[in-house]
């Protein structure tokens, strides 16, 4: 229809035309309806699709085909299979539950077709084109996760090369070069009973399926043990972890049938390795400070006796021996070293003592200020003399780190020239000209030889003397 009325006759002429119009469309596409509705659909073989729409023929006829083609992609049917591999990358036994299943992986439809079809070995590549193929056509998520699940539960062993897969090493990317095969070994519930019992003596609880990926913790545990159980002289020597080492070799059920038939030897291991670790943490300390000990005595006449015992120790890595051989050595040395350092504190305090009380005598400190004296005490080093614990091996310990026995011996010798310096330093104030003078030194064997000292010094006196005073 061309133009637009633009009266009210031709409006109403023109809307009756467009009634009509679309009463004929309706007429048509109804005639067509019906015409197609009443189409026979044939699927292969001849049988025709039973419907009244051709729509729903049309699709009922191609889910036939599919189903023709595809039989058990039902058994597969689940958008939920990436779940699957996550939880099964994880160690997770209950995978399955993923999509809806409870039990035993191999009561898994899926599962039980891949398991059925590795047999004694296929390729991963091969696994996959059988069941992407004709009568499956299932995803690659349901195939792969199937996969990783009977691996996970020891079902299916996973081979790249001559190294057996874990489960947590299964990549898939590199699943189609992985050989797969069915395990020949099968495991009772009282054995896995059994394995779990032995991996809970290390502190790993594995709940039912997931022994096998706990496999390689437990296996990490006990060498951690191993290594805390020993190390260099004077301990004992690590213990052997061949047999740790076969273990850790192996995967899927051979694994765990090797940890169970060695679940007593490793059970008696793991008590006693715990308890050497236990005892060297005891005994260690200790003989660190024996070691101490004996290098603050080196010079005493103590060393000698006890340092044959103490270098045996480390030869024949007997310190975790019973009895302990350590305490009467350590004793020995303390008592020794608390004797040196008593008589040694002793001759310091008379030395130190007899030092001030001259010091204090002498009429040149008497007439000094005792801000003075004070600031002399300080300038030589005079203030206190550092007191000593020896009371347990510890304090003598500490006393020694603070000041060693040399340092003491030196202390004493030095306190006298400190005291003399001291004296001179309070004589230069009172006679700021004053100077520091050493006597001729020599050897004196009788009176003749003092009289000729005494005038030889006396003789060097007066010469000094020409330049001012002297301090001697």
């Amino acid at each position: 229809m061309k133009g637009n009325p633009d009266t009210d006759e031709g409006i109403e002429a023109r809307k009756a035309m467009e009634t009509r119009q679309e009463q004929a469309r309706r007429t048509r596409d109804d005639l067509i309806n019906d015409i197609l509705n009443e189409t026979t659909v044939y699927i292969a073989g001849g049988d025709a699709v039973q419907g009244m729409l051709l729509e729903t023929k049309v699709q009922d006829a191609a889910k036939a085909c599919l189903d023709r083609l595809f039989p058990q992609f039902h058994l597969a049917d689940s958008p939920e299979w990436h779940k699957v591999i996550e939880r099964a990358k994880k160690g997770d036994g209950d995978a399955l539950s993923a999509v809806g299943h409870k039990s035993d992986p191999d009561a898994q439809p899926v599962c039980s077709a891949i398991l059925g079809f590795v047999g004694s070995g296929k390729k991963g590549s091969d696994v996959r084109k059988q069941f992407q193929g004709q009568n499956f056509g299932w995803p690659i998520d349901a195939i792969d996760g199937g996969l990783m699940v009977l691996v996970g539960a020891g079902m299916v062993q996973a081979r790249s090369g001559s190294e057996t897969l874990t489960v947590k090493k299964l990549d898939r990317k590199n699943i189609t070069a992985v050989e797969f095969r069915q395990e020949s070994i099968k495991l009772t519930t009282v054995q896995l009973i059994g394995i779990r019992s032995v991996f809970k003596n290390v502190g790993l609880t594995t709940l039912p399926g997931q022994e096998s990926a706990d496999a390689p913790e437990f296996i990490a545990r006990m060498r951690s043990l191993a290594t805390d159980a020993g190390g260099n002289p004077p301990l004992s020597k690590y213990p052997t972890t061949t047999h740790l080492d076969d273990l850790a070799n192996r995967a899927g059920n051979d694994q765990l049938k090797a940890i169970f038939d060695a679940k007593d030897q490793l059970t008696k291991e793991i008590g006693d390795w715990r308890k050497r670790k236990e005892l060297i943490a005891k005994r260690e300390p200790r003989w660190r400070d024996l070691k101490r000990l004996l290098d603050h005595g080196a010079d005493l006449p103590i060393a000698a006796t006890v340092r044959p015992e103490i270098d045996a120790i480390g030869q024949n890595r007997c310190l975790l021996a019973d009895p302990d051989p350590t305490p009467g050595l350590v004793d020995r040395l303390t008592q020794a070293l608390r004797d040196a350092l008593n008589e040694v504190h002793c001759r310091c305090k008379t030395a130190y003592q007899g030092g001030l009380a001259a010091l204090d005598a002498a009429p040149v400190w008497q007439k000094i200020a005792p801000d003075q004296q004070k600031q002399i005490i300080a300038q030589h080093q005079l203030e206190d003399l550092p007191g000593i614990a020896v009371g347990s091996t510890e304090e003598v310990l500490g006393t020694l780190n603070t000041t060693k026995l040399k340092e003491w011996s030196n202390l004493c010798d030095a306190l006298p020239t400190r005291f003399a310096n001291a004296l001179a330093a309070a004589a230069k104030l009172l006679e700021p000209k004053a100077r520091p003078i050493k006597l001729p030194s020599g050897t004196i064997t009788g009176d003749d030889d003092l009289k000729a000292w005494l005038g030889a010094a006396e003789q060097y006196i007066r010469e000094k003397l020409k330049d001012g005073p002297v301090i001697i």
